[in-house]
């Protein structure tokens, strides 16, 4: 692709007269349609990919062209991968059939060769092959999972930690690996110093088969707390007023959710000190706080102690990189 070029070893911190100028071209794009659907309205969104894009050199627009955030994850469209991998000077070549996608990298700096394999087979035990897009493009869809895990595996420090492809975070894609629709994937939390950094999981779905649905409705019943708002937002998001509105064939995912959100909790005392001094540092009012919030959050709330501990770390990852280094040093 004509705008990739070689990416910088180093994550650039960011003065604060340029993440100006971004957040201002941030708010236009965010209310233009012809920009991809999950940066409309978006600012915050847009900000996180103009940012994690000039790791690779990328403007705005290239880097929503290329990036997907994906609950609070960054993933890169497969083609984009091949590009900044050929330009950091190593070599990519594959073999394509009907039933697999092989693909072999070799590194420029000391000549070591890797091949990876993802077949149909590997298709159906993962549960993919029966969706549409498998059905419509199998032999697209076996490439980019196979050169997303070569890419990982063999020229991860190219990928600078952006090394999983849209559809392995939950999104539906069209044959170019473009972003068509996007079903939520959980953020499984793990905690050092009481901040969040996130791994993620597969579409979580507890098996509820043979069990009573009244058991099931009184479990689901059973939370309080900022953790029922959540759970509350997420599922009257999905047009559910009520439990009794929960399909049976989606209780399961409906527990499924209910659990993580138990299992990643609120904010944490040291994220919050930690927002508060970014904030500070960042120049940061009320108002631009509440909107950084809302837009993480999907206009569930405007208030850094309602996030939840994933959230709260999404948020301190995006803060840190906007502040300068002079005053990250102390921090």
């Amino acid at each position: 692709m004509s705008e990739i070029v070689p990416a910088r070893q180093a994550t650039p911190t960011i003065p604060d007269t340029e993440f100006a100028t971004i957040f201002r071209q941030a708010e236009v794009l965010a209310e233009s349609n012809i920009v991809p659907r999950a940066y409309q309205r978006n600012p915050a969104n847009i900000v996180v990919a103009a940012i994690t894009g000039r790791t690779f050199n990328w403007d705005p627009i290239a880097a929503m062209r290329n990036l997907h955030i994906i609950e609070g994850t960054a993933s890169i469209r497969p083609e984009a991968m091949l590009g900044l991998v050929r330009q950091a000077g190593h070599t990519v070549t594959g073999e394509l059939t009907e039933d697999a996608a092989t693909v072999t990298g070799v590194r420029a700096d000391d000549g070591s060769t890797l091949s990876y394999t993802f077949t149909m087979a590997d298709a159906k035990t993962a549960g993919l092959a029966g969706k549409d897009n498998w059905k419509k493009w199998p032999k697209s869809m076996l490439w980019a999972r196979a050169v997303a895990q070569l890419c990982r595996m063999h020229f991860s420090d190219v990928l600078a930690g952006v090394s999983y492809c849209p559809e392995e975070l939950g999104a539906t894609v069209d044959e170019s690996g473009s972003v068509v629709d996007v079903e939520s994937v959980e953020v499984a939390p793990l905690e050092q110093d009481g901040i969040r950094h996130g791994e993620v999981v597969a579409d979580p779905v507890v098996d509820v088969a043979g069990q009573n649905r009244v058991d099931l409705v009184d479990d689901l019943m059973d939370i309080d707390g900022p953790i029922r708002d959540v759970f509350w937002h997420k599922i009257r998001a999905k047009g559910w007023d009520t439990v009794d509105d929960i399909p049976a064939d989606q209780l399961g995912r409906a527990i499924a959710t209910v659990e993580t959100l138990r299992r990643d909790g609120m904010i944490t005392g040291p994220q919050l000190k930690r927002l508060g001094a970014r904030g500070t540092v960042l120049g940061f009012d009320k108002d631009t706080i509440a909107d950084f919030v809302s837009d993480l959050t999907g206009g569930r709330t405007t208030t850094r102690t309602e996030l939840l501990k994933s959230e709260a770390g999404t948020l301190i990852d995006t803060w840190e990189a906007l502040t300068p280094p002079e005053d990250s040093a102390g921090d």
